[in-house]
């Protein structure tokens, strides 16, 4: 009985692990462009783009290093697993990370285990 729990526990934590650094992006996108298919209509844009790999372009707005975030065009939250300490505020950058939502009431698209495309 414990070895099924933990082979079940192992199976969920490890299994279908996905590398977004080395996956080709499934769609490359500026913030501008993504941030409009979601004000547009999110239910359609939400099946489109959800739990893809998406390259997004745009300028760094906002900075947060001890959360490992990263804030395209005040409206793309891109969370690192580990953050460039040479980032700046208004720098034009395109990354590529695994799309997990779009929330409405604040109006903010978010990625998670992004990595920068140079």
């Amino acid at each position: 009985m414990i070895s099924a729990i933990g082979g079940i526990y192992w199976y969920v934590m490890n299994a279908g692990g996905r590398n977004i650094e080395t996956e080709k992006a499934d769609f490359n996108v500026t913030t501008l462009a993504f941030s409009k298919e979601f004000t547009s209509n999110d239910a359609i844009a939400t099946k489109k783009y959800l739990n893809k790999a998406i390259a997004i372009s745009g300028t760094i707005t906002d900075i947060n290093v001890k959360e490992n975030l990263v804030v395209l065009d005040e409206t793309s939250i891109c969370q690192f697993l580990k953050i460039d300490n040479n980032l700046q505020k208004g720098t034009k950058i395109t990354i590529k990370g695994r799309f997990t939502g779009f929330d409405d009431l604040m109006g903010e698209l978010k990625l998670d285990q992004c990595v920068i495309l140079k």
